[in-house]
Parts: C-alpha cells; sequence; structure tokens
C-alpha cells in the first residue's frame, strides 16, 4: 500500500507542477457540460428513433458517455505514456530495479491517472445535476460493470502499446488508430 501511495503522490506532483494544464483539465469540464446541455436541448423534440432507446434524454447519453470515454482513453494511453515519459527522462531503468515488482510497476504507475479521471467523472456528474442532469431511468449497476470490463479491455490493449512501446520507442500511432476503431465500432 506505502508503494502505490508513493506512485500517486510522484504522479500527482508531477501533474501539479504544471499548474495551468491541471486547471485547464477541470475547468474544461465547466465548459463542456453546458455544451452537451445546449446540444441535448437542440435535439430534445426531434423524435429520433434512436435517442428512444435512452428515453430521448440526448444531455444525459452524451455527458455519460464522455465521461466514460476519459476511463477508456486513459486505459489506452496511460501505460505507454509512463514508459515512454521514463524513457525520456532516464528513470526507466532506475525504475525497472526498484524492488518492485513489474506487475506491480504497471498498476502503481496508472493509479493517480484513473484516481484523476474519477474526480473528473465525479465534476462531469455535479456540474450536469446543476443543469438538470436525469439519471432516475439509469440502470447504475449495468452502467458499473460495463465500465469495469470496458477499462480491462482498453488497459490490456494498452499494456500491449506499452510493450510496442519498448521495442521501437514510439506508440502513439497505435493509441490513436485503436482509439479511432473503438470510437467508430463503439458508437
Amino acid at each position: 500500500m506505502r508503494v502505490a501511495l508513493a506512485f500517486i503522490k510522484r504522479d500527482f506532483l508531477v501533474i501539479a507542477s504544471y499548474r495551468t494544464a491541471f486547471a485547464i483539465q477541470l475547468l474544461a469540464i465547466f465548459v463542456v457540460v453546458p455544451i452537451y446541455y445546449y446540444m441535448g436541448k437542440m435535439f430534445a423534440g426531434s423524435g429520433s428513433t434512436l435517442l428512444g432507446e435512452y428515453g430521448g434524454n440526448f444531455f444525459a447519453w452524451l455527458l455519460i458517455g464522455m465521461a466514460l470515454l476519459d476511463y477508456h482513453a486513459v486505459s489506452l494511453q496511460t501505460f505507454n505514456q509512463s514508459i515512454r515519459e521514463s524513457q525520456l527522462m532516464g528513470t526507466l531503468e532506475i525504475v525497472l530495479l526498484s524492488p518492485t515488482s513489474l506487475t506491480g510497476l504497471v498498476l502503481y504507475s496508472s493509479l493517480w491517472v484513473y484516481l484523476f479521471t474519477t474526480i473528473r467523472f465525479v465534476l462531469y456528474l455535479l456540474v450536469g445535476l446543476l443543469f438538470g442532469l436525469d439519471l432516475h431511468a439509469s440502470n447504475i449497476a449495468a452502467a458499473m460493470i460495463f465500465l469495469i470490463l470496458g477499462v480491462l479491455c482498453f488497459a490490456s490493449l494498452g499494456i500491449i502499446t506499452a510493450g510496442v512501446v519498448m521495442v521501437i520507442k514510439r506508440g502513439s500511432l497505435i493509441t490513436v488508430m485503436l482509439s479511432g476503431a473503438s470510437l467508430c465500432l463503439g458508437g
């Protein structure tokens, strides 16, 4: 547990050292949610058969979908970014020589990113509630199951991409291709 907290602290200190970027990531939610709200208003009376499956609530569908997409994007990117940053900073060898297992290194290096994504997700929901987000017809249990399964699947692909980064030193193109394919195939 101590090692996991050390990784979280390290990664938080790194991201917090870039205060403007850190603040923009959080403040962007306060800009994006109203955009989603007004997009939902625009489609509210459209009578689209596609929205019928979602109770016609385009705002809730879009907001929750984009917030959950954050988790999938993080799952694809966090592992190869962590490896690449360690390569560029010259700390990869030191980290790999530490007494922490390789599995532990992979898992611990992603903890902060998932924690921060969870904070962003809660902010999406809270700001959405200010705009009248209606979740009464939601199946929270099913959503959590799909989130966990999706994160596990995308994290597996992310770890494979990290392996590619170890070999060829670049993996961003593979991540972009996987993200694009998942967006097209997943709707």
